[in-house]
């Protein structure tokens, strides 16, 4: 979800998320190193007259349709998954995983009951050949493969409300998708971190920013995995905002200012920039490097932290800075 509040078709309500008003974004993720592969932008209910394609089936056949999946795994949560995707899925080559609604159709109704079960008790069932499961961890769960077995039980570790850790078995299915269906998630979670997120009304704005974090994050992955000397993502973030900010002056453009004022706006410093940032900072209140004269005396309190000038940066009519 990218958080919007403003007006636009696209917006969302999902009551039960923790960005509740945005854009909906379905994503496709590595499981391991969290590169966003491919996306899709939730554009509301399209016309499926004459189709029998869910909304689940369609977003996980358009995300992996520039992908080349055969012989390969795919995770998603129960929004998405189906029998029916699993077994289509099963058909093309690819291992699918994900836990599951017990209303969909295909489960029996007797089976998805949530009877009285102890903590690691697991029974199964298989459907057209699709394995569903239901294990009791703190609660039911849900959970349905196209290549997993039902006799693959490993146990795992697990606390008690007193600090005491206990092992309990677990189908193999339940512990590989807990360990890599969260690409996405800790996608969202590194985004989160660093946001370059910023308060505007225009509809586009938002998402753009959201996109611009998901293409830094992913030229991240790519740095550690070809450089030799690993960053973390956060030494990363400041060392393209160094290479953004340095660079050559700006060149002005517009009506050129009269004689005048271009003598009272004259720089009396000429700057050269480098590879150092130029950042303003408190210092002492001095006379403006660029606008001050003996005609108009005008102090600042603001100094560029690499040049140690004083410069002003009061308001839209004094940007000397």
């Amino acid at each position: 979800m990218i958080k919007f509040k403003g007006r636009s078709s696209l917006k969302q309500y999902l009551p039960l998320k923790p960005i509740k008003r945005g854009y909906k974004v379905w994503c496709l993720c590595d499981p391991i190193t969290d590169y966003l592969f491919n996306y899709q932008i939730y554009l509301g209910k399209e016309d499926t007259s004459g189709k029998e394609t869910s909304l689940g089936e369609r977003v996980v056949f358009d995300l992996i349709s520039s992908q080349n999946f055969q012989g390969k795994h795919l995770y998603f949560d129960n929004f998405l998954n189906s029998l029916k995707l699993l077994e289509k899925l099963k058909l093309q080559n690819i291992k699918a995983c994900g836990t599951i609604r017990p209303d969909r159709a295909g489960i029996q109704s007797d089976f998805a009951k949530k009877n009285k079960m102890e903590r690691g008790d697991c029974k199964s069932i298989i459907t057209s050949n699709t394995i569903v499961f239901i294990w009791i961890d703190t609660k039911h769960v849900f959970l349905a493969s196209n290549y997993h077995k039902n006799n693959e039980i490993v146990p795992i570790s697990r606390s008690l409300k007193n600090g005491q850790r206990i092992t309990i078995d677990c189908p193999k299915a339940v512990k590989e998708y807990n360990q890599f269906s969260h690409g996405v998630d800790r996608l969202n979670q590194r985004i989160s971190c660093y946001n370059l997120d910023r308060k505007s009304k225009r509809n586009w704005l938002q998402m753009f920013i959201y996109f611009l974090n998901a293409s830094i994050f992913n030229s991240f992955i790519c740095y550690n995995q070809l450089a030799q000397d690993k960053l973390t993502y956060l030494n990363y973030m400041v060392s393209v905002a160094k290479s953004l900010c340095s660079g050559s002056e700006r060149i002005s453009r517009g009506r050129p200012p009269s004689e005048s004022k271009s003598k009272l706006a004259a720089p009396k410093t000429v700057l050269s920039f480098n590879n150092e940032m130029h950042l303003p900072v408190t210092a002492k209140r001095r006379r403006c490097a660029y606008c001050s004269t003996k005609e108009a005396d005008f102090r600042s309190n603001i100094e560029c932290a690499t040049c140690k000038l004083p410069l002003c940066l009061r308001d839209k009519k004094k940007l000397c800075f």
